[in-house]
């Protein structure tokens, strides 16, 4: 398999001449799908595998503006919620979840109305980080013109970054500006770089550098001999939703509002119970499934 990132990102040459190109919105649409390969960067529990980060056509309301929702599927954590993204005015801003599953402060992930010389200062985590912009081109994705940004990192030269319009980072949507500071949707430090992206199920870029846009997990880590990963659906609900656990064992269900408060609970003997949410007032909630070893939870939007 071919190990080469950011170089095989440019020698690909869909790159060309600089060009005034409307600008391509990178939220609103539809079928949107980042294949994102995930490296552990230090010795940690985590896994190299492709995260697959996902748009549907659902929207919600949170803190007086209106967002998409991001999930991301793994090799153990299928169609999980990793945060609520929106764009305004050219910015694309996102909320990611914390481990309560709750959204986290919004911070800018692009800015696109930036000029050759601006600084984007994008965040990650509480850290702020400085990209400048060194030049515009042009290219064509799947017939579809798109600006593609060349930036440098603001505390090193020689650290550098490319945005395509409509796709966002090399390193994949939701990763913008961590070259140098690598996160994880996991809370493990990661390297990542973008596999594949996809609009509406038509592949527009393939990464020249990977043979194939799927990778498993590699190195001696064992299987997962059991996923525990709670399902919850549909979501968002205007009233009944389907809890669905992939254990065998008893447990118990909560359901809790931002705030805290359990609004809901029950033992779930079997693997999918049914709850009405339909008196629920509108807004996110936080679905617990707690057993002898473990806690599992998931969000759920009411609307």
């Amino acid at each position: 398999m071919k190990h080469i990132i950011t170089k095989a990102f440019l020698i690909l040459l869909f790159f060309s001449v600089a060009a005034s190109v409307k600008a391509q919105p990178i939220v609103y649409k539809y079928g949107q799908q980042w294949n994102v390969y995930s490296i552990p960067t230090s010795s940690s529990p985590a896994k190299s595998c492709t995260l697959i980060f996902h748009a549907d056509n659902h929207f919600t309301q949170y803190a007086g503006n209106v967002y998409k929702l991001l999930y991301v599927d793994s090799g153990d954590i299928m169609g999980a919620l990793y945060g609520l993204y929106r764009e305004n005015d050219g910015k694309v801003f996102i909320r990611e979840l914390n481990s309560m599953q709750q959204p986290q402060e919004e911070h800018l992930l692009y800015d696109w109305n930036i000029s050759i010389g601006d600084v984007a200062y994008v965040q990650q985590g509480d850290l702020e980080i400085g990209l400048v912009l060194d030049a515009i081109t042009d290219t064509t994705m799947n017939g579809n013109n798109r600006r593609v940004f060349h930036l440098h990192y603001e505390t090193d030269n020689e650290l550098t970054e490319i945005w395509v319009e409509g796709m966002g980072s090399e390193l994949g949507f939701p990763f913008s500006g961590t070259k140098n500071n690598p996160v994880s949707p996991f809370y493990y430090p990661m390297t990542t770089e973008m596999l594949c992206y996809y609009e509406g199920g038509d592949l527009f870029w393939d990464n020249p550098a990977y043979d194939e846009c799927v990778i498993d997990y590699w190195g001696n880590i064992p299987e997962i001999e059991e996923c525990t990963s709670v399902f919850v659906y549909p979501n968002p609900t205007r009233g009944d939703v389907t809890i669905k656990k992939t254990f065998h064992r008893e447990a118990i269900i909560e359901i809790y509002d931002l705030m805290g408060r359990i609004v809901f609970h029950d033992n779930m003997e079997n693997e999918e119970k049914k709850v009405d949410m339909s008196c629920f007032p509108k807004g996110m909630y936080i679905v617990s499934i707690q057993d002898y070893e473990s806690t599992k939870r998931s969000l759920i939007i009411k609307n």
